[in-house]
């Protein structure tokens, strides 16, 4: 056993990969992998300079917790001495997130049984939560049965002993559906230069002229692969734009994951184009020729598709 360099779990194992990479199981973090500077960074008691965060310094950081449960959900992920800054930025989801995310791992734990109340180890569900300490799973436990979605039926040393009751079975079923309350519709498109108006002077304000948020993977920066972020982003949107224009394979990705997920697709591209693939080609694309056709053309569909979003002008 050894400690883990990210939330100081001393249950963690350790097992070098080569001269500079150890491969790191933790019980809260999950399994990683870490170079060996970025390990030595990781473990000051003090930040070394002004290049490395102070949250370094800090046990029960918030910071800590949070790229503590980035790793959780990125299991395999690598750590370079230049990731250590950015896992610093790594921010925890808005409060009922973590509090649905709560709701799912009582599910897992009790395997979908209805009335059988669940054993909840506060080490186990830390990272799934995004909680920084037991005061925190506390919290989220208090507000789930506040909102009458588990009540707890018990207690142990060790954990809660909680129950879902019918209101938590209903939350469940529409975080199942496709993301009723969220605001984001996501841009699956080629990045070629000769594309960027058509984002910035046709998608994107089609979008927010339905009432939504536009959001292209690009649009933030992140730690991890850029699939990871991909796959995270088309899970938290409420539709997809996909713009098939020079057709690249991961637009095609991209709107196939989306279709598992139930997200509505929007299927945009250049009229000038060869035919899409022959496996989509009889989905309803809006031919575009200019981005102002393209802006008022896709933001009437989306409205007719799913009404008109929150964030439009008349309903500011």
């Amino acid at each position: 056993m050894t400690k883990c360099p990210v939330c100081f779990d001393l249950a963690a194992e350790a097992q070098r990969q080569n001269a500079d990479l150890w491969q790191i199981s933790c019980p809260r973090c999950g399994v990683y992998e870490v170079v060996s500077g970025a390990s030595a960074m990781l473990e000051r008691e003090q930040a070394p300079s002004d290049d490395v965060p102070a949250w370094l310094g800090a046990r029960a950081s918030r910071q800590r917790a949070n790229a503590s449960a980035f790793l959780r959900e990125h299991p395999g992920h690598r750590i370079y001495t230049t990731g250590v800054a950015e896992l610093a930025r790594v921010e925890a989801p808005p409060v009922s997130e973590r509090a649905d995310r709560l709701l799912r791992l009582l599910e897992e734990k009790g395997e979908g049984f209805l009335g059988r109340p669940v054993d909840l180890v506060a080490t186990e569900a830390l990272a799934p939560t995004w909680s920084v300490d037991d005061q925190e799973l506390g919290y989220l436990v208090t507000l789930l049965e506040r909102a009458q979605r588990i009540k707890e039926v018990g207690t142990s040393a060790q954990a809660f002993i909680l129950e879902i009751l019918p209101a938590g079975w209903e939350r469940l079923e529409r975080l199942r559906e496709t993301n009723p309350r969220s605001t984001q519709g996501f841009i699956a498109m080629s990045f070629a230069p000769g594309l960027s108006e058509t984002c910035e002077k046709g998608l994107r304000p089609a979008i927010r002229d339905a009432g939504y948020e536009p959001h292209r993977v690009d649009d933030r920066e992140h730690p991890g692969r850029i699939d990871d972020e991909i796959i995270l982003q088309l899970r938290r949107s409420r539709f997809v734009v996909a713009d098939f224009t020079e057709h690249r394979p991961g637009v095609y990705y991209e709107a196939g994951f989306a279709h598992a997920l139930g997200l509505p697709v929007f299927f945009t591209m250049r009229g000038n184009e060869k035919p899409l693939h022959f496996d989509v080609r009889q989905f309803n694309t809006i031919l575009w020729n200019d981005t102002s056709d393209l802006r008022e053309r896709l933001a009437r569909r989306i409205e007719a598709t799913i009404g008109r979003g929150p964030l439009s002008p008349g309903s500011m």
